[in-house]
This record gives C-alpha cells, structure tokens and sequence, in this order.
C-alpha cells in the first residue's frame, strides 16, 4: 500500500524537514502546499523535501485540505502540520498501520510539548487530543474545511497512543497564542473542551491552570524535537518561485463544501420509480425517485455537506395552491456529479387525516433555491404535525466596572468619529443624528469617515476585497480610528440628547453591556494606543474573509468581547445608563 505525505505550511524549513525525515522511507511522496507568501529561499528548501511542491492562495488550512488530498496518490494519505514531529514509537508502529485490509481511518494521539521539550501535558483535554491524520485515499473521504477539522470520522478506525508531538505551545510567544485564541474562538464560538472550559483557551493556554499534570518525553525522542525546534535548514534548489505552480483560492474552493454555487448548477430531472403512489394515514415511508444530476456541480452524499444539496418535497392542494410550503430533506445515497443518475429514497411523512393531495418533489439548496425541475405525484396526505425545536443561544456573560463617585479628569480626546461606507449618500435621517453629537458638544471635532478615508488609515484594496460584509470593513475602521485617535466612537443610527462628558470622567476606555450580558458596539470610547483597541485592529484584518460563522461578521461585538475579557481594563456601561444621553440603535 502506497503512502503520500501532505503538509499545507509557512513554517521554517528545518522545522518541515524534521517533520518529514522520519517518515520519509515509507513514503511515496510528499506533498508540500506553500503558503504563497514565503519567500525564494523557503521554497527553494521546500523543494528538496518535496516530491510536488506548489504555492497557494492561503486563508484556511481546512478550507485547502480538499483540495490537497486530491493532489495525492497514495493509497493512504498521512496529513502533518510543519509544527509536528512524529514519535519514534509511531515511525516504528507505521507499517504495521500501512498494511492493514480492515482499518479506514487511524486517529493518532498528539502530545502537546510543554513548558519546555523534555515534557508533554498530561491531564484533559490534551491527554485525549486524538486527531485523523492517517487516512484511505478513497471515496469515503470527507473533508468539511473548517477551522481545525480533519476528514470526516468513517468506521472501522483505530485509535493509535503512539504519538505525534505538537510544537504549538513552544514554537511561538504567549502574546501570539492570545492572539490565536481571539481569531480561532471568533471564527467558530462557544465550543467547548473535554474537562470543560472554552476549547481554544483550554487547548493554548495551559498557564490559566493553577497547577498541571505533565510526563516526561521518552529520550528516544527528545533528540528529533529539539532538531525541529532549532530548525537547521536543509539545502536548497535552484528552483525560482515563477517555476513552481501558483493555485489559486478559486481554484482550490471548487472542492471546498463553502463554495458558492452558480445558476448552471440548478439543473435536474425527477421521476417517481412506482407508475403510482397511495400512503395510508399516519404512514411513513420511503419513496424512491429516479434523479439524474443535469447541472455542473457535485451533489453531495451527507445530509449536512455542504453545498446543502438535498431532495426536498412539498404538498400541493389539488388545485395546485400550497398547502405545506416544504417536507423533511433526504440525503442522496452517494456524491452525484454532473450527469449521473440514481435511485434515491425521499422519506415522506403523512398524516392521519384521509385527503387528496399533490407531492411536489424536488432537489433544494437550502437557503438558496428551490431547483424548479419539480415532479409532481397524486396522492393522500395531510399537514405534518411536527414542529422544528427553536435554537437557542448561549450568551457570553462580562464583568461590570465599579462607579466610586469620584470626579476624574477626562482622558478620551473630544472628538465624534463616526463611519458611513459604500458609496451611497448619507440620507437626512443620519445627517440629522449626526448634528445632535454637534449642538451637544461645542468645540469638539466631528468626524466622519469614509471610503475616501481608507487608504490614510492604512486599509488596503486587498483589506476592502477580502471583506465579506459591509460591517467586517467597518469594524476595521472603527477600531483604527481609536487605536490612532482615540475619542467616541458612536453608530451611524445614534442621536445625541446630551453631552457624553460626565460618563468619560477618570476613564480611558468604554463599551456598552446590552440585552443577555452581551458587549455591544453602537457605542465605544477610548485614549489613542489603548491596548483592547491596539489588538482590535490589528486581529480585525486577520478576520477579514474568514467567514464561517452565521453572524454578519468575525470581527465584530463577540470578537470585541473576547478582547475585553483578555485585557479586563474597560469600563462596560450598562445601555439604560447611556439612555439619558444617547438615543441607542442595536449593534453591528
């Protein structure tokens, strides 16, 4: 059985090549994806580690993986991080591994190396940190390209205690992991640890414990990590950065599930297998339908694979008006490309009550369309009875800052900043808002910032571009426009009813607790430089385009509050005590 090797990696490369070295007589090839940014001579030294080395438009690990995979040939794929170094135990175990006929997946263990290189964290949730790395080049594999995802979990899988050794904690400074926690906790939040705690503060930084558990690195690998760690560079090539190829993100995104899909896609013809259907009252059953995929994209196999392709019905009356607006969604039983045709069952629900109806069935997007290629088949049914359970959220609790009745000096700059993006003129509505601020404050500045304004505030054409919102680019600005400026920071739907100066008495920066103990960001205030703004601004352009949550930007009120809860050094007002000075909008 053949095995490729694949690394997506900016890391240096000493680091790569101790990554590689062990594993490198059972490998076929390896294949090295190069963050685009590196320079020549980290790509000239990739290229002797590499079998197939090329350069990629990089956002998102995960989001590349797919792509990755389908550049390897092996019968198995054993996927590294350049930040990881394979145990000896491992290398010894890995033949045995390659030759197995019953096993599909391996999850290997990674022992996290801390404080230093003798030792490892012993204690959850690093003990269990199980990871899919060893997979069967074959089509059950599945990769969603999320944040720290590896291929979807398929059985029969082993569960191997040999481990790789992670360099994350020692490789970097501790500033740089608080920095990963904001983007990583903004990018996918409120998951959780095994032990308990949130998953990337439990995992990045084990300092927050008041004592840990750790074991001792064999000193059969104590060698091999600190050779990575010291990082002594392989040689070079001489090949040049124009000679090895350039993938593009679009080019990778065709086999990324968060793809956007085009209008040639939504192409299909549908048939009932059975020259008829009748279903008793009450009855559930599986219908099979003929499909055949006349479109140009793949349809995927799992029920949440994205892009969220499903068949889909509703019923009609019998005179072809609505009477369900849509059913339950079906999964099709394997990846349908472009021109295949299966059999797929759709499960149809029908209720108790005896009545002729119509089912209208069909392939959906979700939240896109609906195919319009529907087929339609008589038949007795009702309303369905069941109700889809309401999501609930969990919400993010902060700390309250004091009042000691003290009169302070005020330290925040007198100046109004306010942000309008996009182009279109401001209506009358905002212009008046913003003219209250003015009657209420003599003397201050008044400023409002616009596109013209984005290049002196050191936001590039690429920052614009990459923003996927409107409000992840106007986050950007407004935390820059502190950090450079200081002052208060108010949303365009804010009025003014009296002057802010008493609230700014003795502090150096504020937010707003609204509604569920949630920061808000209609309202913010500080002095030029002050750290949670320093931060934000420059972990806001990091978040630009990366764009997995649901919320209308990465950056924005929980990405801010993450921040406040790591510098604790803000003053949170509550909203109904700025309600005697402001008329509040809702936040961003």
């Amino acid at each position: 059985m053949s095995l490729s090797i694949c690394l997506i990696t900016a890391d240096p490369p000493g680091r790569v090549a101790a990554a590689v070295q062990p594993l490198r007589a059972y490998a076929d090839e390896v294949v090295i994806a190069a963050d685009s940014r590196v320079g020549e001579e980290t790509l000239a030294r990739y290229d002797t580690i590499a079998d197939k080395l090329f350069r990629i438009e990089f956002v998102l690990a995960g989001r590349h993986l797919a792509w990755l995979c389908t550049q390897c040939e092996g019968d198995w794929i054993l996927r590294l991080d350049g930040d990881e170094v394979a145990s000896h135990a491992l290398v010894k175990r890995l033949p045995e591994m390659l030759a197995s006929r019953h096993i599909r997946q391996f999850w290997i263990r990674r022992a996290w190396l801390f404080p230093d290189s003798r030792r490892v964290l012993a204690e959850m949730p690093w003990s269990e940190d199980f990871v899919n790395r060893l997979t069967r080049n074959d089509g059950t594999l599945r990769i969603s390209g999320r944040r720290h995802t590896d291929p979807e979990s398929v059985t029969p899988r082993e569960y191997i205690d040999e481990p790789l050794y992670h360099l994350d904690l020692l490789a970097g400074s501790h500033q740089r992991r608080l920095d990963k926690v904001v983007r990583y906790e903004a990018t996918r939040p409120h998951l959780l640890a095994a032990g308990g705690g949130r998953l990337n503060e439990a995992f990045y930084l084990p300092e927050l414990r008041t004592s840990l558990e750790l074991s001792q690195v064999p000193d059969e690998d104590q060698a091999r990590i600190a050779e990575a760690l010291e990082g002594s560079p392989p040689s070079q090539s001489d090949v040049s950065i124009e000679s090895v190829p350039l993938v593009s993100l679009a080019t990778m995104d065709r086999m990324w599930e968060g793809r956007d899909v085009q209008g040639e896609a939504y192409r299909a013809s549908i048939e009932l297998l059975a020259p008829s259907l009748s279903m008793a009252p009450a009855e559930q059953r599986q219908v099979l339908m003929s499909v055949r995929n006349e479109g140009n994209e793949h349809w995927p196999s799992s029920i949440d694979e994205r892009p969220l392709i499903r068949l889909a019905y509703r019923w009609l009356n019998s005179d072809g008006s609505v009477h369900t607006p849509e059913g339950p969604r079906s999964a099709f039983p394997r990846a349908v490309g472009p021109g295949d045709w299966l059999l797929t069952p759709l499960h149809v629900d029908a209720p108790g009550a005896e009545g002729e109806f119509v089912l209208e069935v069909d392939v959906v997007h979700e939240e896109v369309r609906w195919f319009n290629c529907a087929c339609r088949v008589p038949v007795q049914v009702e309303h369905p009875s069941w109700r889809l359970a309401e999501p609930r959220l969990r919400e993010a609790k902060l700390p309250r800052s004091g009042d000691d009745g003290k009169i302070a000096e005020v330290r925040i700059p007198n100046t109004i900043h306010r942000v309008w993006l996009g182009g279109m003129p401001m209506s009358e509505a905002h212009e008046r808002l913003g003219q209250t601020f003015a009657r209420h404050h003599p003397g201050w500045d008044m400023r409002l910032w616009t596109d013209d304004d984005l290049p002196a505030l050191g936001i590039s054409k690429t920052d614009q571009d990459r923003a996927r919102t409107p409000a992840e680019l106007a986050n950007v600005v407004r935390y820059e426009v502190l950090r450079r400026y200081g002052g208060v920071y108010v949303d365009i739907n804010i009025g003014c009813r009296s002057t802010l100066t008493p609230l700014l008495n003795g502090i150096d920066a504020f937010s707003v607790l609204e509604g569920g103990g949630r920061l808000g960001m209609t309202v913010l205030g500080s002095t030029p430089g002050h750290s949670v703004f320093e931060r934000a601004a420059r972990l806001a352009r990091q978040m630009l385009g990366v764009y997995e949550s649901p919320a209308a930007s990465t950056n924005g009120a929980y990405f801010l509050g993450l921040i406040v809860e790591q510098e604790q050094n803000m003053t949170i007002f509550e909203t109904r005590m700025l309600r005697a000075f402001l008329s509040m909008g809702s936040s961003k």
